[in-house]
């Protein structure tokens, strides 16, 4: 009895041990999916790609908590997909790393939007570097927040908050194709 005893305690021990907190990055001894950090610096970087491929760049700052974020998203991106390669979406979510960054990864591959999807680097100085640098009117990471540049890398729109998703996406395409008919080649 006793020897039976000490076997559920040793079982019980072992199991203990390998019970704590799994690995940061690891989920069931899987790789956990995690999106690119991005900062001002990468921001900057973006900006001055578009501008050298003669691209519209639109920079989505948006989190999964955010209902107008959500309630806009898929009509934006689908929007901004249909106007082409002239355009260069880039979406950069404000959740924070772990579970929230797991909801937004989830949501972005059922919107198939992965490409250019970003974390903005969590570290406050840095978020706040992005806030004072990016949008003039942009205050306390608010979201929605897109910034629309032109094929200059000059922004060239600046939409925050949405008091109605359905308008705010309508007005945000509406800049979009100004920009590009504004550098559509003039025949002559």
């Amino acid at each position: 009895m006793r020897k039976g005893f000490l076997i559920v305690v040793a079982v019980a021990a072992l199991l203990a041990a390998g019970c704590g907190e799994e690995p940061a990055g690891t989920t069931d001894g899987a790789e956990t999916e995690l999106l690119p950090r991005i900062d001002l610096a990468g921001i900057e970087r973006l900006i001055a790609e578009a501008d050298a491929q003669d691209r519209v760049l639109v920079i989505d700052f948006w989190a999964t908590w955010c209902v107008p974020c959500v309630e806009m998203f898929p009509g934006l991106h689908a929007g901004l997909k249909d106007l082409g390669d002239p355009v260069l979406p880039v979406t950069i979510t404000l959740d924070a790393p772990g579970r929230l960054e797991a909801a937004a990864i989830a949501f972005l591959k059922t919107h198939h939007a992965m490409k250019n999807a970003y974390l903005l680097e969590p570290d406050s100085d840095a978020q706040l570097a992005v806030i004072e640098k990016i949008g003039p009117n942009w205050n306390d990471l608010v979201v929605p927040a897109i910034f629309v540049f032109d094929p200059d890398g000059r922004l060239a729109g600046e939409f925050l908050g949405a008091a109605d998703p359905d308008e705010e996406v309508r007005d945000i395409l509406g800049r979009v194709r100004e920009l590009l008919s504004d550098n559509s080649p003039t025949e002559g």
